[in-house]
């Protein structure tokens, strides 16, 4: 289970409280956020220590990262407009 761990407006990033992963057992625990959040996956890339997911949530796009090194997940909105969603789901994970 996610929850909020902390919520930046000023740049649109959303940071997730998660269990422990590493860059290998990301897609695991990525399914299971993007289940929880009720969005559906749009694209998918890996780089050495990095997944960025391309998340579709009613209509807004938004980007799942998580980077295995420090155990980092976050959710970042991609426009000024999709600032309300962003606040909604951090809000909704409290």
């Amino acid at each position: 289970m996610i929850s909020l761990y902390a919520f930046y407006p000023e740049t649109r990033t959303l940071v997730l409280r998660t269990p422990e992963f590493d860059v290998d057992s990301f897609p695991t625990l990525g399914k299971e956020i993007v289940a929880q959040l009720g969005c559906r996956i749009l694209e998918q890339q890996q780089d050495s220590d990095m997944h960025l997911w391309l998340l579709d949530f009613k209509g807004t796009h938004l980007m799942l990262k998580s980077e295995g090194y420090s155990q980092s997940c976050w959710l970042e909105a991609l426009s000024k407009e999709d600032e309300e969603v962003l606040m909604f789901l951090a809000n909704w994970l409290k």
